[in-house]
């Protein structure tokens, strides 16, 4: 049974992620609310894979990981973060982070690329345990791995050459097992040259410093990003992490590396970062046109959702505010940063005025809802939990098919001590995500 924390400040994506990773038998899922009590989960109990968001508002999801690692804690991490946050995604990378995953719009998708991620990190997680090997299982190790991996002995022979390293590469195992001289360099480089993992034998970082960046130590591991690495004709972004294997009795037998292909995410962050130069062009041209409000309020959209820079685009949305009082939009915007700082009893009146402007606006009501439970529970304030309650049940007026909603008003209600509706709620959310496929 593989042991899951799940760690994110929203309930309602707690529990329909535990309704889907436990579903199989194969898991269970402990859920924390925030960082601080997941560190405490962490200190008195054993976890085969952590899984947290990257946005809560006590600690960042990243500053969570790197406490972890600091402390030597090297359970197998999966971070989630939003779209147009692809730098944070490389920096959990280089941070010691074994996967990440971007939200999307697909539930489905998203869990069952989540249960594989999971699967995945235990199975690398049982290979790093297992270090010290003998050299004749390492091969059957290796090849169980999903993520490409290959290894080689003290002389730079290869002895591994995994099945995701046939497709990344192209080159067959038949084809390279027991070659030397580099030739494991030929695929990506055209070239015979040292690669990471040679850095892990020779522990020589001046030959790498050309041709990788943001070389990190971890342990007995290095982890880089390459640069310059053609495949198949194409220039691709490589993320790799490479450890010594070492056999029963400590003797160095040779070393192993892992290897991921980062070019979407490279040139999404790319993209991004032309976007932001675009939007404050944009801006520019705003004010010499005479539409201020919309390039500011545009601006404030861009900070909070694409960069994660909820305190400066608090400024932009006050801005608007000033400009145009009756701005639903830039009213609900500021609710939402200020929940993401947690700032909840300032939040609240903001999405209070988005609903007086917006009435028919689904997330005005959700995310008054979100807040008032926030609120009520760090109170113990029962009139905020039934405050949130009626906020949902506004949203499920309105759409009676939204899950989250279903999911959020069964764990108020639950926090009010109302067993029998909580059921109903949470009975509805499992019967709705059946009938979409969601788990």
């Amino acid at each position: 049974m593989i042991s899951v924390l799940f760690v994110d400040d929203e309930p309602a994506l707690l529990e329909i992620g535990r309704l889907f990773l436990e579903r199989s038998g194969e898991m269970t899922v402990t859920s924390a609310r925030s960082v601080s009590e997941a560190l405490k989960l962490v200190k008195n109990n054993k976890f085969d894979v952590i899984v947290t968001d990257f946005e809560m508002p006590d600690i960042d999801g990243l500053v969570f990981l790197k406490t972890l690692r600091a402390e030597g804690n090297r359970v197998p991490l999966i971070l989630f973060t939003g779209k147009g946050r692809e730098r944070v995604a490389m920096e959990a990378l280089n941070s010691g982070a074994d996967f990440y995953l971007i939200k999307g719009e697909h539930p489905k998708l998203q869990f069952a690329e989540l249960n594989g991620m999971i699967h995945q990190a235990v199975k690398r997680g049982q290979m790093e345990e297992s270090l010290p090997v003998s050299p004749h299982n390492l091969a059957d190790i290796i090849d169980n791995i999903p993520v490409p991996t290959f290894a080689i002995d003290t002389r730079g022979t290869v002895i591994s050459w995994n099945t995701a390293m046939e497709t990344l590469t192209g080159v067959k195992a038949a084809d390279i097992l027991n070659t030397g001289d580099y030739e494991y360099a030929l695929p990506f480089y055209g070239q015979r040259r040292p690669v990471l993992i040679d850095l892990v034998l020779q522990n020589d970082e001046t030959f790498l410093s050309g041709h990788y960046m943001n070389i990190r130590k971890e342990g007995e591991s290095y982890i880089a990003e390459a640069k310059r690495v053609h495949l198949n004709g194409k220039e691709v972004f490589l993320w790799a992490k490479a450890t010594r294997i070492t056999g029963p009795d400590g003797n160095l037998l040779g070393a192993i590396e892992s290897i991921r292909d980062v070019t979407d995410i490279k040139r999404s962050a790319s993209q991004q970062e032309q976007k932001t130069k675009n939007v404050q062009s944009f801006g520019l041209v705003s004010r010499f046109l005479g539409t201020v409000q919309g390039a500011w309020y545009t601006k404030g959209v861009d900070l909070y959702a694409r960069q994660g820079r909820y305190e400066e685009a608090l400024l932009y949305f006050d801005r608007t505010i000033e400009m145009k009082e009756d701005h639903a939009g830039a009213w609900k915007a500021k609710g939402i940063c200020l929940k993401e700082l947690g700032r909840f009893e300032e939040a609240l009146p903001c999405f209070d005025r988005a609903v007086a402007l917006a009435p028919a606006d689904l997330e005005c009501h959700y995310y008054r809802g979100e807040t008032l439970e926030k609120i009520g529970k760090i109170r113990g304030d029962t009139r905020c939990i039934e405050g949130a309650v009626r906020s949902f049940e506004r949203v499920i007026m309105i759409d009676p098919d939204n899950l989250k909603a279903w999911n959020y008003c069964g764990l108020c209600y639950k926090e009010l001590g109302k067993t029998s509706e909580a059921r109903r709620c949470f009975d509805h959310a499992e019967k709705l995500a059946g009938q979409s496929g969601e788990i």
